[in-house]
């Protein structure tokens, strides 16, 4: 019996991917609250498990007094002492109860009582688990296609990749394997439910990171990103040492590092953004190789009017206007582009020291500035 007993638990606990120290105790628990019911609600009843002999002994517990009000809970001195002559007032008698004492009715509920407990632990192992990779990216293979989702075998547990969160064109089957960004674990009344995405910007920062040990070590820092996924990326970079160059170090050799994370965002183009705490400077490289020749810049409303030669126009501003908005959503500005032969209403000239500035990154040529 106990032999079964215990064959038993480590068939279960392989199952539910549990422990079986955490098994005998749901099954401890689902004994104690059936005995309770079978022996008596008012009775203390406890159910010990002994890890040496893998055996539930089920004890029924009474107090010793001079005088019994409860006989469900309390016993004589003078009938403890037939048992024990030095028991006192006080202390308690405990009696070992057979586990055959439930009956077979007994035996049937401790089971159901068992399995939703089981349930119950299982729901909470995962959600604690992937909770803590919350943020991380998975992988798994596709094990199914529902109406609005591909559904990830994890090996532990399923994950969802809603069709709104896929790359645009990409398609799955059952048995491919995907790759993406852990975005949110929630727990329902229908268990726990893994949100995927390929969508999301951290997506891009957790593939840089995987592929770039700079990023990884904390040398270059991601200052933000902008998608329009399966388009192009905008990712600030900020790097700590200045003997590293953080564009060549992203890119890698060959360009071997930014065309990894290229192929696994189905082409999707990365340009790579110098973080600047000077919001000019900023500017200026997120439109990079686009020609500035003037700038209007209002701290307040935190918006700028970029004056752009007319043959960089379609540099700066991109294919549907993609280039500017992406730029706009990763400074955190409203930016608007205007053709230099259209001018400015109230544009004011660079500076002095932003002239250089885009003299030294060749962001203007040398006769635009001379026109100043």
């Amino acid at each position: 019996m106990i032999f079964e007993l215990n064959r038993v638990v480590e068939q279960l606990a392989k199952d539910k991917g549990l422990s079986k120290e955490v098994v005998w105790n749901l099954l401890k628990k689902s004994v104690e609250q059936v005995a309770k019911k079978r022996l008596g609600e008012r009775k203390k009843i406890e159910v010990e498990y002994d890890s040496e002999t893998n055996k539930l002994v089920i004890q029924e517990i009474k107090t010793v007094v001079e005088n019994v009000v409860d006989p469900e809970t309390e016993i004589s001195l003078g009938e403890a002492r037939k048992i024990d002559p030095d028991f006192r007032v006080g202390e308690e008698l405990v009696y070992e109860r057979n586990i055959l004492d439930l009956g077979r009715i007994g035996a049937h509920q401790v089971k159901q009582i068992l399995m939703q407990k089981l349930k119950e632990e299982e729901k909470n192992s995962i959600y604690n688990e992937y909770i803590l990779r919350k943020g991380e990216i998975v992988s798994g293979i596709v094990n199914r296609i529902e109406k609005n989702a591909v559904v990830v075998d994890l090996g532990k547990s399923e994950a969802y990749l809603n069709f709104k969160d896929m790359i645009p064109g990409e398609m799955f089957t059952p048995g491919d394997r995907v790759k993406a960004y852990l975005e949110d674990v929630v727990k329902g009344g229908k268990g726990t439910r893994i949100v995927l995405s390929r969508t999301h910007p951290q997506f891009v920062a957790k593939l840089l990171e995987a592929q770039v040990p700079e990023i990884y070590e904390g040398i270059i820092t991601i200052m933000g990103i902008a998608r329009d996924p399966g388009n192009r990326a905008k990712v600030a970079i900020k790097c700590r040492d200045i003997g590293i160059d953080p564009l060549g170090s992203c890119i890698g050799y060959k360009g071997s590092r930014i065309q990894t994370i290229v192929q696994e965002l189905r082409g999707e183009r990365i340009d790579l953004v110098l973080w600047d705490e000077d919001i000019v400077k900023y500017i200026c490289n997120a439109l990079a190789p686009a020609e500035i020749t003037r700038l209007v810049i209002d701290e307040n409303e935190k918006s700028a009017e970029i004056i752009i030669p007319d043959n960089q126009l379609a540099i700066a501003v991109g294919k549907r206007g993609v280039n500017i908005k992406l730029a706009s959503k990763l400074i955190g500005w409203k930016l608007s582009v205007r053709a230099e032969s259209k001018g400015a209403k109230t544009a004011k000239d660079i500076d002095a020291e932003l002239a250089q500035y885009l003299l030294d990154e060749n962001l203007v040529k040398k006769d635009d500035e001379d026109k100043k």
